[in-house]
Parts: structure tokens; sequence; C-alpha cells
């Protein structure tokens, strides 16, 4: 009943709507905005690092700086360089200026040759003096005619007098200010440097030019 009488209402006021005269009439112009406005789509994506691309920056990035560091702290500049190549230089200087001449080398050998064989000669006539107060046929002992006894006791003289002293110092090394280096044990080396140059003297002293003493021995001979 209520519906028949609204029917009737709206035709007797003959409600017309046109939209030509809604869009040319000076009402208010709606701005229609996308639906997808507003509702967070139109900012703008933000890529996040994720967490392992992070940690993986965190390493590079330290190990670049321990690199950086170690780098720093092990590199040598040229100028460096050069201070070590003048102290190496100097260094090679110092040892070739210790050598000693064969002139040198000779005076000293030759004095530890006289005393060695004063020594001998003075043992040899001790001995020949004692026995010959005992009644014994020892003092019959010429050194001419036994070359053999004589050998043996310089040979033992020699070599007792090079082992105990060459460690500190012989008599004709310290008048010619020289002395020996040792690499092992002194008293050892100064032993077969001993034996070398009384073996020499039978090989023309070659051995002596060509220093086997000091190579089969670890010595060297240098100024003090």
């Amino acid at each position: 009943m209520e519906n028949n009488q609204i029917h009737s209402d709206l035709k007797k006021h003959n409600l017309e709507f046109s939209v030509t005269d809604f869009l040319n009439s000076d009402s208010p112009q709606f701005d229609f905005k996308p639906i997808n406005d507003g509702l967070g789509f139109h900012k703008d994506l933000e890529v996040k690092p994720s967490l392992n691309s992070a940690k993986a920056f965190d390493f590079n990035s330290q190990s670049k700086v321990q690199d950086n560091n170690l780098v720093s702290q092990y590199r040598i500049s040229p100028h460096q360089n050069a201070k070590v190549a003048k102290s190496n230089d100097r260094q090679v200087k110092v040892t070739r200026g210790k050598s000693v001449s064969l002139l040198t080398q000779a005076f000293s050998g030759i004095i530890d040759l006289l005393i060695v064989a004063f020594s001998t000669i003075a043992l040899i006539r001790i001995l020949s003096l004692s026995s010959s107060l005992q009644g014994l046929k020892l003092g019959a002992i010429d050194l001419k005619t036994h070359w053999g006894f004589t050998l043996s006791f310089f040979s033992i003289i020699w070599v007792s007098y090079s082992t105990f002293l060459s460690p500190s110092q012989t008599v004709g090394q310290s008048l010619a200010h020289t002395k020996l280096k040792f690499v092992k044990d002194p008293y050892m080396s100064s032993f077969i440097r001993s034996l070398v140059i009384l073996s020499s003297f039978v090989c023309f002293l070659i051995p002596l030019l060509f220093d086997f003493q000091g190579k089969l021995s670890d010595t060297e001979l240098i100024n003090e």
C-alpha cells in the first residue's frame, strides 16, 4: 500500500535528471582518485639488505682492513730497502777488512815454528844431558842422524802448542795482532788445524796456499 503511494508521488513531481546539466552547472567538481591511491601502493618500494648480504659485507670489509694493516705493517719502502742494502755493504766491507794478508799469516806462522823448533831442540838437549848423567846411551843422540826422533818430538810439541794456545792466542798471532775465529769447539778445531799445517810441510806448503787448514777446521784467521 505504501509502495503504491510513493510511486504515485514520483509520477506527480516528474523528477528528471540530466547529466549534461550536471556537468555544465556550477556545482563543485569531484576528483576521483584511483582505487589503489591511499592504500600504500603509491609508495616507492625500499630495498632492504638481507641478513646474509649484511654479514658478507661486514666480513669482506673486516678482511680488507686486516689485509691493509698487514700490508702497511710489513711493507718496506724503497728508502728502507736502500738503507738495508747500505748496511749489508758495510758489513761485507767490515768482514773483508778483517781478512789477514798472506804476509801477515806467514810472519805469524814463522814465529810459531821458530818457537816450536827451539823448544824441540831444547827438550832433546835436556833429555840427552839427563841420560848422559845417568850413564845411558841416549847421550849419543845426534839431531842430524836421527831425523825421525827429532821430527816426532817436533810434531808432538807443535800439535800441543797449537791446540792449547790457538783458542786464546799464540805468540806469533799476538805479535802479528791476529786471532782465530772459531765456529765449532775451539780445541778440536785447533787440533785439526795444527795437523793440516803439519802435513802441509810434506806437500810443499800447497794446503797452506789454498787455506785448507781453515776450511777443514772451520776456522778463520782475522785481525784483532
